[in-house]
């Protein structure tokens, strides 16, 4: 953008005016002094000028020197608009001057995060993914060595899920997992993360939990509403239970694959109950 700097005043306001993104021209101090069309139709998008109030665009305009991708946040009637500007400054004897570009990515993020989160989701359950729930653990786990307190993993299987297969079909199998994952999540809401390992295994960390005793009151709301929960399948009634393996974080440097193992020889230890590692 800051060869345009370089045109004869005639090309620059050429180019500015029939350029097919939005231009603006602004103070040091973030007046705005022209607009393109392209920029017009932005700003009136906006109902005000609050973009060119944004404390991060202030802050470059003030500093003075070129800068590129800066991506902003406009909210508007409780609707966020996301914008990426550029900026270069005009040479000026009387004042500041700054040309801006700018582009509306409000479209683009939003489909670029649900990509993610698509990437990131088991496609059955809509869990975490083994991958996406093994990397937040393991952001997790270096939040505990830094800052401390007590992070615990969950194991979770689902007992007799052969049977159930076997029983009434791969279908059904796919009911239960939907049905059991949507009750851990229930229960489990904002004092952990729930993700699914694969075939019938689920998992669960909680960053920091209190006790022992905190980690049997979750699990023992997790038996008693999957024993007492039939999950419909056709015009069959699934009873199901499940297996639960815990253990905590405490060796420095352990790996979330490494604490995961441990939460799962728990589990197998007391198929049936809650283990301890």
């Amino acid at each position: 953008m800051s060869v345009l700097l370089h045109f004869s005043p005639f090309l620059y306001a050429r180019i500015f005016e029939q350029a097919p993104f939005a231009l603006l021209t602004v103070t040091g101090d973030g007046r705005l002094l022209k607009a393109n069309r392209q920029a017009i139709a932005l700003l009136d998008s906006l109902a005000e000028p609050s973009l060119l109030k944004n404390r991060r665009l202030l802050q470059k305009l003030a500093d003075g020197q070129t800068f590129n991708r800066l991506n902003i946040s406009v909210f508007q009637s409780g609707r966020r608009r996301e914008f990426r500007v550029e900026g270069s400054p005009i040479r000026s004897l009387f004042r500041s001057m700054f040309l801006l570009s700018v582009e509306d990515t409000t479209a683009a993020n939003r489909y670029l995060r649900k990509l993610s989160y698509r990437a990131s989701r088991d496609s059955l359950t809509g869990l975490l993914n083994r991958g996406a729930f093994l990397e937040q653990l393991d952001f997790s786990i270096a939040r505990a060595e830094k800052q401390g307190g007590t992070l615990t993993v969950l194991y979770i299987d689902i007992n007799d899920f052969k049977r159930i297969n076997s029983a009434y079909g791969h279908e059904a199998g796919d009911a239960v997992l939907s049905g059991i994952a949507r009750i851990i999540a229930r229960i489990v809401g904002r004092r952990g993360t729930v993700g699914r390992l694969g075939g019938d295994e689920l998992a669960v960390f909680m960053y920091p939990v209190p006790s022992y005793s905190a980690i049997s009151e979750i699990v023992l709301q997790l038996a008693n509403t999957i024993r007492a929960v039939d999950i419909p399948y056709k015009e069959h009634l699934i009873r199901v239970e499940a297996s639960y393996g815990a253990t905590l974080y405490s060796e420095y440097g352990e790996t979330a694959a490494a604490i995961l193992s441990r939460a799962d020889k728990a589990m197998y230890r007391m198929k049936g109950g809650l283990s301890f590692d």
